[in-house]
This record gives C-alpha cells, sequence and structure tokens, in this order.
C-alpha cells in the first residue's frame, strides 16, 4: 500500500468528541495517511492539552499534521479549502463526531486501489441508534425518491436524495451508487476535474456534497459503497454548524436556497447526459 491518504476533518466546538474521532484514526489498520484539521471552534483545539498530545503522538508516527484555524468559512469552503491545501492523491473527507472501525480506511482503499475508474468509496454510517439489517439489500438505495417537498414547493417533484448507508450489514458487499452520504475517499483527480465543492452553498451545508457526488457519477466515474468499511455517528447535539438547532428559522432559510440550487444543478446535469440516468426509488421503498 504506497498510496497516501490525507483524511480532512472539520471541527468546529466538539473537542470531546474530535478526541473519539482522532484516536480512531490513530487504531487504523491502514497507517499510510496524514491529517489536514480544519478548525471553526471559537477556542482552537489545539490549546486543549488531550487533542494537541494526541496531534504530537500523530507526527511521532509520521502522519504529517495540517492545521489551519478559520470561523468563517462553513462547510462547504471548507471542505474545498482542504482539497486545496492537502498533498496526497487519495483524500477522505470526515466528519469530527465519529468513530471509525480499524479496518473502515483499509478497506475502502482495497476498492478504490482496485479500480482507476472509481471516483469514490463511501463508508457505511450508522449513528449510535443503530439498525441491523438482515438479510442485506441487493441494491443500496443511493439514489432520489420523485416527491414535492414543502421547503421548495414552488419547484414541485424534486429529486430528494435518499439514504441507506445507515444500516449494519454483516456480509462483505461492495455496492454501486448514484450518490453517496456524507464523507468517502475520493480521488484528487476525480474532485479537481469536477470543480471540488460547490463553495455557493450555506456555510451549514450539505447539499454541496450532495452535488460533489453526482457531478463525479454524471461525469463517468464510478461510486461505491462498501458494507465493511464502517464508522459510527454520533450525531453530538452540541458544537457543529448549526449552532442554532437543526430546525431554527435561519437553519431552514439556508435549508431552503441549499435545496433550490441544488435541484437546479441536477437538472442541468440531467439535460447535459440524457444517457445517465439516476436510480429513483418508489417511495415506499424507502422505509427500510
Amino acid at each position: 500500500m504506497s498510496d497516501r491518504i490525507s483524511v480532512i476533518i472539520n471541527t468546529k466546538d466538539r473537542r470531546e468528541y474530535l478526541g473519539i474521532t482522532l484516536s480512531s484514526l490513530l487504531g487504523q489498520t491502514f497507517q499510510n495517511w496524514d491529517l489536514t484539521l480544519l478548525d471553526a471552534s471559537s477556542e482552537p483545539v489545539i490549546n486543549d492539552e488531550r487533542i494537541s498530545r494526541l496531534l504530537t503522538i500523530f507526527r511521532k508516527y509520521g502522519h504529517q499534521v495540517l492545521y489551519e484555524t478559520d470561523r468563517s468559512l462553513g462547510i462547504p469552503h471548507t471542505y474545498q479549502r482542504g482539497l486545496e491545501i492537502s498533498r496526497n492523491n487519495l483524500l477522505i473527507r470526515m466528519e469530527d463526531d465519529v468513530w471509525m472501525e480499524p479496518e473502515m480506511i483499509e478497506r475502502a482503499y482495497e476498492v478504490i486501489n482496485s479500480n482507476e475508474k472509481v471516483g469514490a468509496v463511501g463508508f457505511m454510517t450508522p449513528n449510535w441508534q443503530f439498525h441491523q439489517r438482515q438479510p442485506p439489500p441487493k441494491i443500496l438505495r443511493n439514489g432520489f425518491v420523485m416527491r414535492s417537498s414543502n421547503l421548495v414547493p414552488n419547484l414541485g417533484l424534486i429529486h430528494e436524495p435518499i439514504d441507506q448507508q445507515e444500516l449494519v450489514i454483516s456480509e462483505d458487499i461492495i455496492w454501486d451508487v448514484c450518490t453517496i452520504h456524507a464523507g468517502s475517499l475520493f480521488r484528487r483527480s476525480a474532485a479537481e476535474r469536477v470543480g471540488g465543492f460547490a463553495t455557493h452553498f450555506s456555510p451549514t451545508g450539505h447539499r454541496e456534497e450532495t452535488l460533489f457526488y453526482c457531478r463525479l457519477w454524471f461525469t463517468g466515474w464510478e461510486l461505491k459503497v462498501r458494507s465493511t468499511s464502517r464508522l459510527w455517528h454520533f450525531e453530538s447535539s452540541i458544537g457543529g454548524s448549526r449552532p442554532e438547532g437543526a430546525h431554527s428559522q435561519n437553519r431552514q432559510n439556508n435549508r431552503r436556497s441549499d435545496e433550490s440550487k441544488f435541484q437546479g444543478e441536477l437538472r442541468a446535469l440531467i439535460a447535459s447526459y440524457p444517457d445517465k440516468v439516476p436510480l429513483v426509488f418508489d417511495e415506499a421503498a424507502t422505509n427500510f
């Protein structure tokens, strides 16, 4: 395994969870990685003794650590900045409130390293209230359903993204998908070819990530999800990009704006690539 991977983590006022995330990174079976840590916290996380000592251990093991602070960027700008300053050809987009299973990076790397057409490999992302799924689905329903949304009623029926990556699957399965939820292991060359992460979305995200994966898929890159490449999402109730709460008026306004932008750009992609038809599932099939 000669390829080095840059793990890009943005963080904001979650040092307790960040410590868990960083510790699980140090415990990976794949250790050929470097860290890019982008910090929007009110008090820099490196001022915390626990975090600073963890980063010192990283360096002792030969992992390069790039650290920047900027409270004004928001999620889309932050991940784009991470793409720009990270120095490796493979990168991971990662959140700051997760625990990565020890084989997570290794198993994702095996997939992307075996096929140069794969642009990104997604992880299974169960939360702390996980749902076991037996038997495993033959098709991972990472795609869309067609329905109206109260966020953007003026658009009529929209392609609303759905996500089946929260399941826990014991079998080792690799699925083809047309979109990925949240983080992934991805190629720099693929990301740069589609313009990276769209920074014209609101600071709270996350439609810029959906557009990123859709751009990859429509332009010919394969997207995969591997069932045994898994992390656990704590869904922290503190810190993060939504200090006023996920249902605050400001957050709802951002969601409306982001959804309108995303649907417009997705429709443009569909029109530009008529031979590429995104996966659309029956709404009843989304009840996992």
